[in-house]
This record gives C-alpha cells, sequence and structure tokens, in this order.
C-alpha cells in the first residue's frame, strides 16, 4: 500500500466518522444547523475564516430572531 492510499483509507474513515458524528449531534440538539465549510478540516475557522464566519453570523442572527 503507498503514502496515498494510507492517507485515503485514514480520510475515508476519519469523514464517515465526523459525518455520523455531526447527524448525531444534529438529531439531538433541535436548533441545530450543518453547515460544510468545503477545503476545511478540524481548523476551519482558519483555513475559511469568511465562510466560517457567515454561517456562525447566521446562526447567532437566527437564534436572535426566533
Amino acid at each position: 500500500m503507498t503514502q496515498m492510499s494510507i492517507r485515503f483509507c485514514f480520510d475515508a474513515c476519519f469523514h464517515r466518522t465526523l459525518r455520523r458524528t455531526a447527524a448525531a449531534l444534529q438529531s439531538w440538539l433541535p436548533d441545530a444547523r450543518r453547515e460544510t465549510v468545503r477545503g476545511a478540516s478540524h481548523g476551519m475557522n482558519l483555513a475559511r475564516p469568511s465562510a466560517f464566519n457567515r454561517y456562525i453570523d447566521e446562526f447567532i442572527r437566527a437564534m436572535n430572531a426566533g
């Protein structure tokens, strides 16, 4: 197995686990919103700050409006 295929296996398993965790949290928290910041991982606020900030701002506005 090459380094790339090992990384792909790790990434695929990690992303499946992350998606399951996000789905579980969304089902447990009634006001939860699930957003995907493309091209970012755990440090999404650093990798894609404008997208991250936009989602946070939209969520806060929705909570204040409701």
